[in-house]
């Protein structure tokens, strides 16, 4: 049921539309009445009414100053003025309102009712949208954590944006760190899992661990946390109190809430974990490098020192200069290895512009020289070479990129004289690839078009809708058009009816068949449709046509 209000200083009229909404209008309506603006305030602060029948012109309070009073204390209500005259001032201020309507007294009582009726009906709609609203809301909230955890995994590989676009993100979200406060990195994983353990169960123990860890870190710190596809957990860690993060009680206040962690684990799920952590803060730029050198350390931890709490200074002695260094996969901010994935994901859409521009950020990154200089050059080449051979797999392009180029060189990088030559290779391979993949398309959109045109000539007299035309390509009935348009620079439409009246005319001058005949024969039921048709493309009948 919906509540509605009667507002109006003359009590003949209340009566009449009160008598009117509870006997006659078969509305689901609770009907109240109030014979001012100030009473139906009064009314209104003890009952939620949903629509307001109000005149406009009353004494003391008009209906449009009553108006501002309902918009600010009920924003949901709806509004039907209604007015013994129709003044223009009233009638403009009452419509610059989207939830309300105008109406004369001298209206018919059926359009007043019509009218509560619609506005019921829109108070149905906007509550189902709401509802629906609710329900996205619901749903983006369930898929917060798989979110968080795609951007943090970014941040901790290094693939970030500006310091601006990461703190946005940061906020839409609900990721609780400051991109302008220090941040601390602690890794952890479970010691010696069973073999047997099923992946329900371990990801159940992950989030387990996630639970019992939040309870402790959150009371020193504001924390993000990232779950990764090797089952370790990762924690960036910025401390609530303003306080060195490198001061020793930071560092005695971590260990004691990670022994608590540790304690906590064992007893709820029986199973030993250890921390690896480093107090030295870094910034977003810097979380990819010590990710890198604490993902190691959890990975090659001794399987003796079970249960163990590791901080990264007491744990780099077991880390070879060599690998601790960043090199190779661990170069600094700008390591190309980092946007291999997105350049994939622009070679997969064809994305070609944004492809050239990261791809010849990532190899300028090289040094110019007559050979590969280190490891490091060579990973980033054979890592782009892994790409290629992928996609050219997936689509079967080896036969057609090898009548363009040599392309055993792909694989062995050593065949090029120079580290520039390896580049251009590679350079030119990603033009090839293009050149045949959008060749091809455009030979695609031809052959689908030529379908359509070949199925219109030989059906003029059948359906020729866009729905029964796009079922012959197999595409989308929009998508159709717009190709159509694309390819022939004429509406789909235009074309049809230009083929049927073409057929027509022939028919017409080369027969003798009847008009009505002829227009079944071009597609048109009757011969009264064909003639209107005929008559507005031709600017004569076909009758008058055909004597001529």
């Amino acid at each position: 049921m919906y509540r509605l209000l009667i507002v109006d200083d003359e009590m003949d009229v209340v009566e009449y539309f009160h008598r009117i909404f509870l006997e006659k209008s078969c509305l689901p309506l609770e009907v109240y009445k109030a014979h001012s603006s100030r009473e139906a305030l009064e009314v209104m602060n003890r009952i939620r009414f949903d629509i307001i029948l109000s005149d406009i012109k009353m004494p003391e309070m008009t209906g449009l100053q009553m108006y501002d009073v309902i918009k600010d204390r009920w924003p949901k209500c709806r509004v039907v003025f209604l007015s013994g005259v129709i003044e223009f001032e009233y009638v403009y201020k009452s419509i610059q309102n989207k939830d309300v309507r105008y109406l004369t007294k001298l209206e018919p009582t059926d359009k007043i009712i019509a009218t509560v009726k619609e506005v019921i009906d829109e108070i149905d709609t906007s509550y189902e949208e709401e509802n629906a609203r609710e329900l996205a809301q619901k749903q983006v909230e369930k898929a917060r954590p798989l979110l968080q955890n795609r951007y943090l995994q970014n941040l901790l590989y290094g693939i970030i944006d500006s310091r601006d676009s990461i703190q946005k993100r940061f906020d839409e979200l609900g990721i609780c760190l400051e991109i302008d406060e220090p941040m601390i990195l602690l890794g952890g994983i479970f010691d010696n899992l069973p073999d047997d353990l099923s992946p329900y169960f371990l990801e159940q123990n992950l989030y387990s661990l996630k639970r019992i860890a939040g309870e402790y870190l959150g009371r020193k710190y504001n924390f993000a946390n990232y779950i990764s596809e090797q089952n370790h957990l990762i924690w960036i860690l910025q401390k609530k109190e303003s306080a060195d993060p490198g001061d020793s009680g930071i560092y005695d206040a971590l260990n004691g809430l990670l022994e608590y962690i540790q304690e906590a684990g064992r007893k709820a799920m029986d199973l030993t974990m250890t921390f690896v952590y480093d107090m030295t803060p870094t910034d977003a730029g810097g979380v990819w490098e010590k990710y890198g050198i604490i993902k190691r350390r959890l990975g090659y931890r001794s399987k003796l020192l079970k249960n163990s709490i590791l901080s990264l200074s007491d744990s780099r002695s077991d880390i070879s200069p060599e690998s601790s260094s960043p090199t190779g996969s661990e170069v600094n901010t700008g390591n190309p290895l980092l946007h291999i994935y997105k350049l994939e994901g622009f070679l997969e859409l064809g994305h070609q512009k944004n492809f050239f521009s990261l791809l010849s950020q990532m190899v300028n990154s090289l040094e110019s020289g007559s050979n590969f200089s280190s490891y490091g050059e060579l990973e980033v080449y054979y890592r782009l070479v892994s790409m290629f051979l992928k996609y050219i797999n997936e689509w079967n392009l080896t036969i057609v990129l090898e009548a363009r180029m040599d392309l055993r060189r792909l694989t062995r990088a050593y065949e090029h004289s120079s580290r520039d030559e390896a580049v251009e290779y590679l350079v030119n391979l990603s033009k090839y690839i293009f050149e045949i993949h959008f060749n091809d398309e455009d030979l695609w959109s031809h052959n689908a078009i030529s379908e359509v045109q070949k199925y219109i000539y030989e059906n003029l007299e059948k359906d020729l809708s866009l729905i029964v035309l796009s079922d012959r390509v197999s595409l989308n009935p929009t998508y159709l058009s717009r190709l159509f348009k694309s390819v022939t620079n004429a509406n789909l439409s235009d074309y049809i009816l230009k083929i049927r009246m073409d057929k027509a005319q022939d028919l017409l001058n080369r027969s003798g068949m009847k008009i009505n005949d002829i227009a079944m024969e071009v597609g048109y039921n009757s011969a009264p449709s064909f003639t209107r048709v005929f008559r507005k493309y031709c600017g004569k009948t076909p009758r008058e046509y055909r004597e001529e």
